[in-house]
């Protein structure tokens, strides 16, 4: 790993463990559907709750490879549906979207049809703003690098 990694990484995962709105981007039969979606990040990976018989879900199975978008933060990644946000093997993520969402994490991760859904990084671009010309990170999860642009 590089020091770019390290600081890029540690910022990313910062911004995101409150939860956030994000556009998830998934795709089919090359078509591509963009949609907002809460999500939280909890152990390096991006955690979101759907309903089973979605469109999303649907896209995933077929092609499990997804992109996210927030603020100045790109993401692309591999999706996984794990099963119900309720099961027992889910409650670490589950407990980060719960802190993050409250009430509507609540009253979505009751229904039967609840999925939860895991987003593994693959490659991550960031820009952090400050005074003068943010600063933009590449960064490659799969070799664990990052490049300063």
């Amino acid at each position: 790993m590089n020091n770019y990694f390290d600081k890029a990484s540690k910022i990313l995962w910062m911004e995101l463990q409150n939860g956030k709105n994000m556009a998830l981007a998934t795709s089919a039969d090359d078509k591509v559907t963009v949609r907002t979606v809460s999500g939280v990040s909890y152990n390096e990976s991006i955690y979101i709750v759907t309903e089973k018989q979605s469109k999303k879900c649907a896209q995933i199975m077929l092609n499990d490879n997804v992109a996210l978008c927030t603020d100045t933060i790109k993401i692309t990644g591999i999706a996984r549906l794990l099963g119900h946000p309720l099961d027992e093997k889910n409650k670490l993520p589950a407990d980060a979207l719960k802190t993050g969402f409250g009430d509507w994490f609540n009253q979505y991760a009751t229904s039967p049809n609840a999925v939860l859904i895991e987003i593994i990084p693959n490659s991550a671009e960031l820009a952090i703003m400050g005074e003068g010309a943010p600063e933009v990170y590449n960064i490659d999860y799969i070799i664990q690098t990052a490049t300063k642009m």
